[in-house]
């Protein structure tokens, strides 16, 4: 498997297509690598919840991760009430963005 950096050069010198390389291989190559970043945040059950039936990761209030599919039943007034191991979930992230 390719790095992040391996990926987001062979992106930019793909779709070189300006006329003025140096200039656009860098607009390419940091756009891509800000993809990455946004696609690898988690975020917070504070901020906002999973959408119920969807499968997502998720990081419990000691780090452990694990997918889970999120049901309807496991948010309670507006709360992520799911637990693993007795430990609470924090933060989530779509495991497939689309």
């Amino acid at each position: 498997m390719k790095t992040i950096n391996q990926a987001a050069k062979e992106y930019a010198e793909k779709n070189d297509i300006s006329g003025e390389r140096l200039r656009y291989f860098e607009i390419a190559y940091n756009a891509f690598i800000a993809g990455v970043n946004y696609a690898q945040e988690w975020i917070s059950v504070d901020d906002e919840l999973p959408p119920a039936d969807s499968r997502v990761l998720v990081k419990t209030t000691t780090g452990y991760v694990e997918t889970r599919t999120i049901k309807a039943h496991n948010i309670f007034n507006g709360s992520l009430s799911l637990t693993i191991g007795g430990r609470s979930i924090t933060h989530w992230r779509q495991i497939e963005l689309k």
